[in-house]
């Protein structure tokens, strides 16, 4: 089994699959980083490469891969919804839980990181237009929800173990 972790970019996705990895000993993967292995490519290049729509290709086809590798974790980038297939993709796909964050959250952990292609491009102001956006999304495809509110990464990977793997 695997549980499909999805929401909008800082809500901490990767961070929570990581400690799920580390104290429950689960198999995790993050979608990004196999891409970019894939790829041989940054995010950044990726998004230069072949701009949003073909960058969102791909990351689609990682994800295929990367479900079929069967990690009992995988947290997707935030703005895989974006495209109509993927969202067609997840829906299909048995446990995917919405980590969901207000807006000023993200955008606390977001606002000073170089890698990530739309904060650069879109600010605040455009990013704040994409959570809002990305909303119906994220419901549309999800199969459960989970508030973060201000608990710790390792607070809500306990959750998830006992809700998924118990």
């Amino acid at each position: 089994m695997t549980v499909i972790l999805i929401g909008f970019m800082g809500v901490g996705k990767t961070t929570i699959a990581q400690a799920l990895a580390a104290e429950f000993q689960l198999s995790q993967l993050d979608n990004d980083q196999f891409l970019c292995q894939r790829e041989q490519q940054t995010i950044a290049q990726l998004f230069q490469l072949y701009g949003e729509v073909g960058f969102r290709q791909r990351e689609l086809q990682a994800c295929r891969a990367a479900i079929q590798q069967a990690p009992q974790v995988l947290a997707l980038g935030g703005g895989i919804i974006e495209s109509a297939t993927s969202r067609e993709f997840l829906q299909q796909q048995a446990n995917v839980l919405w980590l969901q964050s207000d807006f000023a959250t993200c955008w606390q952990r977001i606002q000073t990181t170089t890698s990530r292609p739309l904060v650069q491009s879109l600010q605040e102001s455009g990013l704040a237009d994409r959570f809002q956006k990305r909303q119906k999304w994220y419901h549309q495809v999800a199969t459960d929800v989970m508030d973060i509110g201000q608990q710790s990464p390792l607070d809500l990977a306990t959750q998830i173990y006992q809700k998924y793997f118990k």
